[in-house]
């Protein structure tokens, strides 16, 4: 038993737009959220697991989202149910108004982020910030109509972290080729899911897993050389395969 508030908008606002002007909303009228989009299913555990991590850490601004979704292998050994990340994962989250407000729609801090070369030294090297510095160029001139990227650089211009769980609770069913952001993504549809052990273990040292963001990095965005040409060729193949069906009307 829950009241339901709705908001619709009356014209179709794009992707960007209409989460952001959603959440705007949202944090005009609560003080934290969980957040789903229609294409994420969760384990049950997730509402819990995202709920008493947003009592926790209500006040420490180091922490700016509590994650659903793990997509990096088991890097740590301290028992702990999470561990914290500089990459927000919106497949599955949760936020407080205090973080969001944070949130530069517009991407108005970057030319001053860019002069001062905090990117670079927090992303950990030329690579990195190279293509973060295409990718974040493309949302701002409108190229890539989204709003999570813009979400996860104001995490970064204010060193805000992210909790992401011990075990995967979240499967997304909505990547592949009919998708708005995620067409290249396959190996990633319906990924298992799994609960997790209460009470929860609560980190006692805020700070990013390290091996975790490397291996986020290395092989889901700027990818390092050998996931780079992995990555083009399985590009290539799956390019050449669309087209071969499409072809032959399959």
């Amino acid at each position: 038993p829950c009241k339901i508030n709705k908001n619709y908008s009356d014209v179709n606002l794009g992707c960007m737009k209409r989460v952001s002007s959603g959440l705007d909303w949202v944090f005009s009228n609560t003080d934290r959220a969980i957040i789903l989009e229609d294409d994420c299913i969760p384990h049950p555990d997730f509402f819990r697991f995202s709920s008493e991590l947003l009592e926790a850490y209500k006040e420490d601004e180091r922490v700016m989202s509590v994650c659903g979704t793990k997509l990096s292998p088991s890097f740590e050994n301290d028992g702990y149910s999470y561990h914290f990340s500089k990459y927000s994962i919106s497949w599955g989250w949760a936020t407080w108004a205090r973080a969001w407000k944070c949130y530069d729609s517009k991407l108005e801090a970057l030319d001053a982020v860019y002069q001062s070369r905090f990117l670079q030294g927090h992303l950990g090297g030329l690579r990195q910030y190279a293509y973060w510095k295409y990718i974040l160029n493309k949302v701002k001139t409108g190229q890539i109509n989204s709003w999570a990227y813009r979400w996860m650089f104001s995490c970064w211009i204010n060193n805000g972290l992210s909790i992401i769980p011990k075990n995967n609770m979240i499967s997304n069913i909505g990547v592949g080729d009919d998708a708005t952001h995620t067409k290249d993504a396959k190996k990633y549809l319906g990924m298992s899911v799994s609960g997790i052990e209460f009470p929860l273990l609560l980190h006692k040292d805020i700070m990013c897993n390290y091996k975790a963001d490397r291996y986020i990095e290395d092989t889901i965005y700027s990818k390092s050389l050998v996931k780079r040409i992995t990555w083009a060729a399985e590009m290539f193949s799956s390019t050449v395969k669309r087209k071969y069906l499409k072809r032959h009307g399959m």
